[in-house]
């Protein structure tokens, strides 16, 4: 236990990989929420040449699309 509270306090992470996605089709499942909207936020600060959040439904994709804003602008 303790290397594990050792490690996630003095281990640096690797740093955020941010190569140009220009061109390139990125599509992100479960990106209305959780892991996959902060993946789909990270993609599209690499400027992809489009950028597909898939959902379970229209309406929780527009939903997070309306109430995070930051997708587009983070």
């Amino acid at each position: 236990m303790l290397d594990f509270i050792k490690l996630q306090l003095f281990e640096k992470l690797p740093p955020v990989v941010t190569t140009s996605l220009k061109g390139k089709t990125v599509v992100v499942t479960g990106a209305n929420i959780g892991i996959g909207f902060e993946a789909a936020k990270h993609f599209a600060r690499m400027d992809p040449g489009k950028l597909i959040i898939a959902c379970r439904s229209r309406q929780k994709g527009e939903e997070a699309l309306s109430s995070k804003p930051l997708l587009l602008t983070a």
